[in-house]
C-alpha cells in the first residue's frame, strides 16, 4: 500500500467531522484535543482518553 501524507486539509476535515458526531452524540461534557503530528513505530492514529475526567486527545 502506498504511503500517503495527511494534510492541513485533511486534518480540518477530520476534526470537523469529529466535532458533528460529538455533539451528535451529546458528548458536550467532553474535553477532546486533538493534535496532527507524526507519531513513532509506523502508527498512523493514536487515541487516549479518561473516563473519569471525560478527556480524550
Amino acid at each position: 500500500m502506498p504511503r500517503r501524507k495527511t494534510t492541513k486539509k485533511h486534518y480540518e476535515l477530520f476534526k470537523s467531522e469529529a466535532n458533528f458526531w460529538l455533539k451528535y452524540f451529546g458528548l458536550s461534557e467532553w474535553d477532546v484535543k486533538f493534535c496532527h503530528v507524526k507519531l513513532e513505530g509506523g502508527s498512523k492514529a493514536r487515541c487516549t482518553y479518561n473516563l473519569v475526567g471525560r478527556a480524550a486527545t
